[in-house]
């Protein structure tokens, strides 16, 4: 039902188009509540789907983690059950999520917070969008973010792979409450370099900006809005020295006490491209 709903999204030539048709064939109803998810393409919502929904509809699976969320400078196996969020996907969006290259995924937090990634990476096994810990009797074990102990549920998308980890790329977003299909350079044109090669320091620069910072920081009023735009109004290489921006992502806590997370894993290389892409941004404005 919901895959042939999302093979007609995806084939149309206007995403709005495409969402309208669905809207209007969907034949389930509308869900709220905590164990719900709301499922969207460039911003326009397509249905809510409630947990036991999924359940009748996907297989679930137990499974067991090694995450970094739960003790500091630790890692804690745990055990939980879920969903594989390719089935998610697939059983939403229909295949056609997957045949677009400029397609990214990006979860919506309870809070509003957003992650987004490039829809290759859920193309990988490994990833399972789970909805219960195995290892408590009720609820959640909570997780340490910052300093903070959290609740990680309603959803929380885990990967099992040794290597799945968010240094490398994937994403480990909690209190999940949305998933949404978008097409980056129109939901955030004013992120996206314009007229850039895709295999220029400037745009490698930009795949780390939205992978690493767009969460929390936007370009020009788009993307996040937790800490403080990096081009509006001014460029922040127009009031902090080259080394000094590379030095404060890399490590935020030397400067002062805040939320923002070290970087210690980008590489001076990357630091360099990430500057060449907000240099370019200040030139553009």
């Amino acid at each position: 039902m919901y895959q042939n709903q999302g093979k007609m999204l995806f084939k149309s030539t206007l995403w709005l188009e495409g969402f309208f048709l669905l809207l209007c064939l969907s034949r389930f109803s509308w869900a709220n509540g905590a164990d719900s998810l709301i499922f969207s393409v460039d911003d326009q919502s397509v249905d809510s789907v409630l947990l036991s929904t999924l359940q009748k509809n996907l297989n679930s699976h137990s499974i067991e983690v090694t995450s970094p969320y739960y003790a500091e400078n630790k890692m804690t196996v745990k055990h939980y059950e879920g969903f594989r969020i390719q089935d998610i996907l697939n059983w939403v969006y229909g295949q056609q999520w997957q045949n677009n290259s400029s397609n990214d995924i990006s979860f919506i937090a309870a809070d509003g917070y957003k992650t987004i990634s490039s829809g290759d990476i859920f193309k990988q096994t490994g990833g399972y969008l789970v909805y219960k810990d195995l290892d408590v009797d009720q609820g959640w074990q909570t997780i340490l973010s910052h300093g903070n102990k959290l609740d990680p549920g309603p959803f929380f998308l885990v990967w099992t792979g040794e290597k799945q980890t968010s240094e490398l790329g994937f994403p480990w977003p909690w209190q999940v409450t949305g998933i949404e299909v978008i097409q980056f350079e129109n939901q955030y044109p004013k992120v996206y370099p314009q007229g850039i090669s895709l295999n220029s320091k400037v745009f490698k620069g930009f795949a780390i900006f939205k992978k690493e910072c767009i969460q929390c920081h936007a370009m020009d009023q788009q993307g996040g809005m937790i800490g403080p735009d990096l081009n509006a109004p001014q460029n922040i290489l127009d009031y902090r020295s080259r080394n000094m921006v590379k030095a404060y992502i890399r490590d935020p806590q030397t400067f002062r006490y805040s939320k923002m997370p070290s970087h210690l894993h980008l590489t001076e290389q990357e630091l360099e491209q990430l500057i060449d892409y907000f240099t370019f941004m200040g030139r553009s404005k």
